[in-house]
């Protein structure tokens, strides 16, 4: 260990055992409401679990989820332990995605020993994202942006076949991984091509990579019910106000990173040939991987939480001309400085459940299974496990975060709920996200019997004031606006 370092090693440590302790106590919380994603993950899972596609009929409005890798991964490992319908299990692996990101970020960037402190950067830098301990894609797009880097980068320099072909095939699964990953494939083509290689042995790399991405896209395309959900949400666009939230690209960690990989960049290239094909790759990999990210944003097919990979990828870059081969020996005060601060700029800071949010969720799942219990048909707007931990195992429709993307994408679909309200199918509503309790059909057939009260957290606040008046969320806190005040309303009879 490098003397000049040894302390900003031991901070690391102490952020890493913060992060655990945040990680273990918001992984613990058994509802489906520290960020809207879960709830709409936790609805695939149902039906997973029930033999179902994952693309349902727009007009059952209980779709959400654009990228299928995810949800297939969690339950292919949680169904054979019974547990693929616990939300809890369901953030594990993500996290455990996290981690082997981390990992793979690290083994690019550093060396031998020295690869422990890249790992605990690196994993808290990922662990910043607010969807970091959600069963949310962003991770394992992460993992596979990363692979490719590095699959990539060894198929150069050993001259591989085999690498470059397993390198394709990696970036051909890009449409199952996330929208934005389906580019993956002509950033690793770009790397091959540019190396010179002859045909022949390019022909077996290209030929893997066109086969998977084609399969992987066909899968996602291949029902009637998944092209009428996707193909909408490409033609719509990201409300102007919520165009702001750019500027997180350009704060805290990610400005720090971003600054540095320019000239890092240049040290790159300025270095040996290792150095150089590191550079290549990365830029090759950055443009079709994880850009698109940033470039799907105001298109509406990425979200905030999207830009949390952006720190990552600027890391592989960067830390190897601080802490490593090419940065000096040991290192300056400035490179020392850089360090410290970036982990002061990566102290953990998201918050675990409070008391108020335990509460809520309790009182909401015993209203749900008291009704279960008295024969009454429930629909919960919002949130699965209330419906799962009460008996409700079938899959739910009438979803509200469906329902508000049919509203801007599809407002043929809502006919769906509005005849379901009509025919009585539900005897209560609970109503839990702003607007759904003043549905016209709602209103026309149904009564409010009660409300309960959402917990008092100040993220809430604050998110949720500055979302609704200028489009802006920050999330900083880990947490996302998905405990709102519960409408209980009746079917008029």
């Amino acid at each position: 260990m490098r003397r000049s370092l040894a302390p900003l090693h031991a901070v690391a440590g102490v952020l890493m055992i913060a992060l655990l302790v945040e990680l273990a106590r918001r992984v613990a919380f058994p509802w489906d409401f520290l960020i809207r994603f879960e709830s709409g993950f936790m609805t695939d899972m149902l039906k997973l679990h029930n033999g179902r596609a994952l693309f349902q009929p727009p007009t059952d409005l209980n779709t959400t989820v654009y990228a299928p890798a995810q949800e297939l991964f969690t339950y292919g490992l949680l169904r054979p332990l019974g547990v693929d319908l616990d939300v809890r299990f369901c953030r594990l692996v993500a996290v455990a995605l996290g981690f082997a990101a981390a990992a793979t970020a690290a083994c690019i960037a550093a060396r031998g020993g020295k690869r422990v402190f890249a790992f605990a950067v690196a994993a808290l830098l990922l662990f910043r994202n607010f969807t970091a301990d959600a069963p949310h894609p962003a991770n394992l797009h992460a993992l596979h942006a990363l692979a490719l880097l590095a699959l990539g980068e060894r198929a150069l320099a050993r001259g591989s076949v085999a690498l470059a072909s397993a390198a394709m095939a990696v970036a051909g699964l890009g449409p199952l991984v996330k929208l934005e990953a389906a580019f993956a494939p002509l950033g690793v083509a770009a790397v091959l091509l540019a190396a010179r290689w002859p045909a022949r042995r390019l022909l077996l790399p290209l030929a893997v990579g066109l086969v998977v991405w084609g399969a992987a896209a066909g899968f996602v395309l291949r029902s009637p019910d998944a092209r009428a959900f996707l193909l909408p949400l490409l033609a719509r666009h990201r409300d102007p106000r919520e165009l702001w939230n750019l500027a997180l690209l350009v704060r805290g960690h990610v400005l720090l990173l971003g600054v540095l990989a320019f000239p890092s960049a240049l040290e790159l290239w300025r270095g040996d040939g290792a150095s150089r094909r590191l550079l290549a790759v990365w830029l090759a990999i950055g443009a079709t991987d994880v850009l698109p990210v940033i470039a799907g944003y105001p298109l509406g097919t990425s979200d905030v939480d999207a830009f949390g990979i952006v720190g990552l990828w600027a890391f592989v870059v960067v830390w190897p001309c601080l802490a490593e081969r090419y940065a000096g020996e040991p290192p300056g005060v400035l490179a020392t400085t850089v360090i410290a601060l970036l982990l002061v700029l990566l102290v953990p800071k998201r918050l675990p459940p409070p008391p108020g949010a335990y509460r809520y969720a309790e009182r909401l799942e015993a209203a749900i299974a008291g009704d279960v219990a008295a024969g009454r048909r429930v629909l919960l707007a919002h949130g699965t496990m209330p419906l799962i931990r009460a008996g409700l195992t079938s899959v739910p429709r009438d979803r509200a975060d469906a329902v508000d993307m049919a509203f801007f994408t599809r407002p043929a679909a809502l006919a769906g709920l509005t005849t379901r309200l009509q025919a009585g199918l539900y005897d209560r509503i609970y109503a839990n996200t702003p607007g759904y309790a003043l549905t016209p059909a709602v209103q026309r057939h149904y009564r409010q019997v009660d409300v309960i009260e959402r917990p008092e957290l100040f993220p809430y606040t604050v998110d949720t004031v500055a979302f609704f008046d200028a489009g802006y969320r920050d999330r900083a806190s880990g947490w996302d606006a998905a405990m709102y005040d519960v409408t209980v309303l009746e079917r008029i009879r």
